[in-house]
């Protein structure tokens, strides 16, 4: 069971990559001191106001939603894995969400903010602190038909995330950025899932 969920993480790991991920220049050895320290801080999230919020609300699925919920929900018992979404036909099922909060435009604003503007400091070579992938949390992407098109899956027990398509602009999942984004859920009214130790159904 350990293995498996130790590979799982690996591929979600990777699935989840940014481009700053770059492999250590010459042959395979130890850090220096020096390196080392750059790869630790370059992990960080740093504020690099790179868009306004007009070019924020331009990427994909921001462009494409007229409304945005933040939710929770609880860990399917049957799912050796940790759970998902909860889904029925395809479609985000809305009876067994937990807790549901559509969010205004000062709010999206400052998801968006938070999600474009904090980023990796630099290059780095390694990533680390690999867990099982148990989510409770995601932020729903809706249209003007009401359908959920979209979604991002987050686990702030692990600091785990899932896309619901390649498509989705999500920013930089830096070190601190499942901080930021959990004090961004408790502060918009959803407490279920936030927390890093397991909750009980």
């Amino acid at each position: 069971m350990y293995k498996f969920c130790f590979l799982l993480s690996i591929l979600f790991m990777l699935s989840n990559c940014h481009a700053q991920l770059t492999t250590l220049p010459g042959k395979p050895r130890m850090f220096t001191k020096q390196e080392d320290k750059m790869d630790e801080r370059n992990k960080n999230c740093f504020y690099k106001k790179k868009y306004t919020a007009k070019q924020r609300l331009q990427f994909y699925p921001f462009n494409k939603a007229t409304a945005i919920k933040l939710v929770s929900f609880n860990k399917a018992d049957s799912v050796i894995l940790g759970g998902e979404l909860p889904m029925k036909n395809g479609s985000v099922d809305y009876e067994n969400l937990k807790e549901i909060n559509t969010i205004a435009a000062p709010q999206i604003d400052t998801l968006t903010d938070l999600l474009f503007n904090r980023s990796y400091g630099g290059k780095f070579y390694s990533f680390y602190n690999i867990k099982c992938y148990s989510p409770r949390n995601a932020i729903l992407f809706i249209d003007a038909n009401g359908k959920t098109f979209a979604f991002i899956e987050l686990c702030f027990e692990c600091d785990g995330h899932r896309l619901s398509s390649k498509k989705i602009k999500a920013g930089d999942f830096c070190n601190q950025k499942y901080d930021y984004l959990r004090s961004f859920f408790a502060a918009n009214g959803i407490t279920f899932g936030v927390k890093r130790e397991v909750e009980k159904n």
